[in-house]
């Protein structure tokens, strides 16, 4: 995290970065971050460089002294870079107008306060008063009206006496402005969302919205990000050889919706038989459990000449079919059908059309058991599929 934190860090002052890359006798075993500050390119004209031409860095190491660098040794993440040219260009530098804007207002506002007159009125006469005669006044004028308990409190002027209302407030000199949309212009450039900066201008936002101000940030700032970083790790860090490594930042975490939407999707993911329920377990972070591996196999996308499920599903398939027949079978029973009607009937030829195979034996064992229940009914199904699909 702190490499991690230097590195985007020095590319947005310096507009590159650099990792020294430390190799051992099974390719490279430790990765130290340079100071981009200290970087300088060698090569003719010292940015300019034709693609053949090797590339050679002097770092100014403040613990060693000067040092030469091949740009093999080095893992280089470089933001708005010309084509052809070495240095890329900072993005804080560009924007130093704004930025410098931004320090302003604030070291106004610093003046306002320490500086600025904070009374804004003023009792005037055209008459001279002594120094006890203002001493008198003031005590006198602070006692009838300074305070929140004489708010409001009718103010009565004698002998001439005038108030007047003097200075401006901070809103007078749109300070307050000025500063909320410095902060909107640099957060532009940097392309973060208002929301998470705590700017609203008086613009109310629903929790869906700022969810979505979320998703943006995490697609349209860090997405780039990530990329920038990913390509050139592929670059300098992973050898032409290494075909069975890669490098990529998982983002799910940052786009993981709410609870309920996240559990809907597992539902129709795992109904779908594209996900393993171990599958969605593990995206939520927890423990896998025995027997959840398998993907589950719509019913309805079953064939009577495919049914032989993949090794561990069987019992699953089997139960499910036993279950799904049981809720037609009570059914029938429930509209007031006879038993007999039922099981010599009515209930053998819709067996036969879920499960492919002759299921008498089970009807015949269900009509001479009255008080059997439906689970026992699940079960003598259950084996009567199993058996047929093995």
């Amino acid at each position: 995290m702190e490499l991690r934190e230097s590195a985007i860090l020095d590319t947005l002052l310096y507009g590159q970065c650099f990792v020294e890359k430390v190799f051992g006798p099974d390719g490279i075993e430790e990765l130290h971050p340079l100071s981009a500050g200290r970087m300088v390119p060698m090569n003719p004209l010292d940015l300019y460089v034709p693609p053949p031409t090797p590339l050679f860095w002097r770092y100014a190491d403040p613990r060693s002294g000067q040092r030469v660098l091949l740009s093999d040794d080095l893992w280089c993440v470089k933001m708005l870079a010309p084509a052809g040219y070495l240095e890329g260009q900072s993005i804080v530098l560009l924007a130093r107008e704004a930025v410098g804007l931004a320090l302003a207002a604030e070291e106004q506002g610093a003046r306002l306060f320490r500086q600025g007159v904070q009374t804004d009125l003023t009792l005037q006469t055209d008459g001279e008063l002594d120094e006890p005669g203002k001493d008198q006044l003031r005590k006198s004028f602070m006692e009838r009206h300074a305070g929140s308990w004489n708010a409001w409190m009718p103010m009565l002027l004698e002998n001439g006496l005038k108030a007047q209302r003097i200075g401006l407030t901070a809103q007078e000199s749109q300070y307050i402005e000025a500063r909320a949309f410095q902060l909107q212009d640099i957060a532009r450039i940097f392309r973060i969302p208002e929301v998470l900066l705590g700017i609203s201008q008086g613009r109310s936002s629903t929790y869906a919205s700022a969810e979505q101000f979320f998703l943006a940030y995490t697609k349209y700032t860090l997405r780039p990000w990530c990329e920038r970083i990913e390509q050139s790790a592929h670059r300098d860090l992973i050898a032409p050889s290494e075909t069975d490594l890669f490098v990529r930042h998982d983002l799910n975490a940052l786009m993981r919706a709410d609870m309920q939407t996240r559990y809907a999707s597992y539902a129709s993911a795992i109904n779908a038989g594209w996900m393993t329920r171990n599958e969605c377990r593990e995206a939520e972070h927890m423990v896998t459990l025995p027997g959840l591996d398998a993907p589950l196999q719509p019913l309805n996308m079953q064939g009577t000449d495919n049914l032989k499920p993949a090794q561990g599903a069987g019992a699953r398939l089997a139960h499910q079919l036993a279950k799904n027949c049981l809720q037609h079978e009570m059914k029938l029973l429930a509209d007031g059908k006879s038993r007999a009607d039922v099981y010599t009937r009515l209930l053998p030829p819709y067996l036969a059309s879920k499960t492919g195979m002759d299921c008498a034996a089970y009807c015949q064992a269900r009509l001479a058991q009255p008080d059997a229940t439906e689970a026992d009914g699940v079960e003598l199904l259950k084996s009567l599929i199993g058996a047929g699909l093995q």
